[in-house]
């Protein structure tokens, strides 16, 4: 049986831009820096969706708080001014969030990402009024693959989690909504479509959203 959603919630790095490269190479380098060596692809693998503050005590040990803010603040500068030039929308999502809001459903931004970053994504690709609710990473106490950040955006749009569909690209935030008890489309920058169909709650795996069509997006329920 399928029902229509009452909301959209969106991942934003990796979801609706196509960034996480970019933050992997800055903090690659910056680890470096700190004498931790690891690849870009275990980085990601181990950090998808963690807030900073969790990802630089995973990477780095015990870290006073102002050593975790200045360390987070000098990657993020760094971060926007390397990726600034290839700032973009993935491709279709504009036109869709568009739709979706002719339609009346509400749409909501849950990201690990900092309120600064958050600004910079929506500014450069020209959405900042697109969303009805945002949540960010400082809002939170828990980094994915918890359900928090998207238990949290439902509330903050009034709608039961259950109503809700996700949009995702990392295997943490696909298991965060699920766990929220949100089916999920996974945008394929991080995973692959074979992968990402594997996954129990996904109910699409599309590369951009230029195949999908608000109007006829179905919640899978039992």
């Amino acid at each position: 049986m399928t029902t229509a959603p009452g909301a959209f919630i969106f991942d934003m790095d990796g979801t609706i831009v196509d960034n996480m490269g970019w933050h992997a190479h800055v903090w690659v380098d910056m680890l470096a820096d700190e004498g931790l060596i690891i690849t870009p692809e275990e980085f990601n693998r181990q950090t998808a969706g963690k807030t900073n503050p969790v990802l630089l005590r995973q990477m780095l040990g015990e870290l006073s708080d102002e050593q975790v803010a200045a360390f987070a603040e000098r990657k993020e500068v760094r971060y926007r001014e390397l990726f600034r030039p290839h700032l973009k929308a993935i491709a279709g999502l504009i036109p869709f969030v568009e739709r979706a809001r002719a339609l009346s459903i509400p749409l909501a931004l849950a990201t690990s990402a900092g309120r600064a970053n958050i600004a910079y994504i929506l500014a450069g690709i020209g959405a900042e009024t697109l969303f009805d609710a945002v949540v960010s990473g400082e809002e939170l106490t828990h980094s994915k693959p918890h359900p928090e950040i998207f238990l949290t955006a439902a509330a903050k749009l009034g709608v039961p989690p259950a109503r809700c569909l996700a949009f995702e690209d990392a295997l943490a935030g696909i298991e965060s909504a699920r766990r929220a008890g949100m089916p999920v489309v996974v945008i394929t920058t991080t995973i692959s479509a074979t992968e990402a169909l594997g996954l129990a709650g996904v109910v699409q795996a599309q590369a951009d959203f230029t195949a999908l069509d608000p109007a006829t997006l179905q919640l899978a329920t039992e």
